[in-house]
């Protein structure tokens, strides 16, 4: 048995990096050599870009273990992974979550072949092979399952995609049909009335409620919970993403952890916590949420009595050099928040910039106190501009 690790921290993503770099004395651990800008794999999906990676251990420089983490026992404060075990005052799980297509009959099929544009980059240079040589059809795009990484990111790829081939001269040979388990494309119902009128706008159809059952991948069919089914001839979907099994306790139906929505301790212990993705909070899936649930942590072992209000900040590609933001919390539903020009380059400032921004997160509170959801109940930022 090892050392006693005063913060064990579980996960090199952005809250578990963000966490680690705010405290003196945690021991990091991650499977992986490489913390991955995740926007990136959808960016590799649609122009082929590479995949924007950085060495944890060239970001981070305190004590990083590139070790597997197989089981947790919260009650014991013991972690076992592939090379050691260890005991610990504090644990804060942040290991994300995982894609499951296999949990749909026909999707781990259709993901082999034709890859998606949110897991991986190897999954998403597929889908970019795919887009670069198709020629007609109709495309199916879409949501699997109510729970997934990063909300807009279907959306995006949709509307994107369809830039694309109007840019390429093609948009005439294809039908575009986007699928989605809410009433709309997107759960958050104002925000739906923001992103709906673009899709239409650009002739996608959107077909809600619309809850994946099964996959004929032979027949080119998709069949749904509702009793409808789709026929296509090309399909990219985002597939139902888990929780974690490193743990045996205090994890619901999906694996993600039951988490207190404020404190972020894990429900019946005051020395484990959990942030980011793995969580079952109800916020977004998605960076911003984890760096803000980690920012409250470091506030939290520091003594003060903050507690992580929801907070969320999803910026969405609309196209034409426009986005826009879903941007929300506890208190306010996700706030009509029109596209501007501004907002794209907003956007673009932060894939440019990330790798510097995670070691300055001065930086990047500056960025998100612009984009705080106070700021924009005003009419100035809920109507439509540049």
């Amino acid at each position: 048995m090892s050392k006693v690790l005063r913060n064990a921290v579980i996960g090199g993503g952005v809250a578990g990096l963000t966490l680690s770099l705010g405290l003196s004395d945690s021991t990091l651990f991650d499977s992986g050599e490489y913390h991955i800008y995740q926007p990136s794999i959808l960016y590799t999906s649609l122009y082929g870009k590479d995949e924007k990676k950085r060495s944890i251990a060239n970001i981070y420089r305190g004590e990083f273990r590139n070790e597997k983490v197989k089981k947790i026992d919260l009650d014991d404060r013991r972690i076992i992974s592939n090379k050691n075990e260890y005991t610990y005052d504090r644990v804060i799980i942040c290991t994300g979550t995982y894609p499951d297509p296999g949990s749909i009959e026909g999707l781990g099929r259709l993901a082999e072949d034709s890859g998606d544009f949110v897991s991986s980059y190897t999954n998403a240079m597929k889908v970019y092979s795919r887009i670069s040589s198709m020629k007609s059809g109709t495309i199916v795009t879409g949501i699997t399952y109510p729970v997934y990484r990063f909300p807009p990111v279907a959306i995006e790829f949709t509307i994107l995609l369809e830039e694309i081939l109007r840019k390429r001269g093609v948009r005439k040979n294809f039908e575009i049909k986007f699928i989605s388990p809410f009433i709309g494309a997107y759960p958050a119902r104002v925000m739906d009335s923001v992103l709906t009128p673009i899709m239409k706008e650009r002739g996608i159809e959107i077909i809600s409620p619309f809850n994946v059952d099964r996959i004929d991948v032979n027949k080119r069919e998709i069949y749904s919970l509702e009793g409808d089914s789709l026929i296509y001839d090309h399909a990219f979907l985002v597939p139902p993403f888990r929780g974690t099994d490193i743990i045996d306790k205090c994890v619901n139906e999906d694996g993600f952890i039951n988490t207190d929505k404020e404190k972020l301790n894990i429900k019946g212990y005051d020395d484990a916590f959990a942030l980011g993705d793995v969580t079952s909070i109800p916020s977004a899936k998605s960076g911003a949420t984890a760096y803000l649930e980690a920012k409250t942590l470091l506030r939290r072992f520091k003594g003060e009595d903050a507690l992580y209000d929801g907070r969320t900040n999803c910026p969405v590609y609309v196209g034409d050099k426009r986005a826009t933001f879903v941007v929300s919390n506890y208190r306010h539903e996700a706030l009509r928040i029109y596209p501007r020009r501004s907002y794209y380059y907003a956007r673009k400032f932060l894939d440019m910039f990330y790798f510097y921004l995670i070691r300055h997160t001065e930086l990047i509170d500056s960025y998100l106190r612009r984009f705080d959801p106070e700021r924009f109940r005003s009419q100035e930022h809920t109507q439509q501009g540049p």
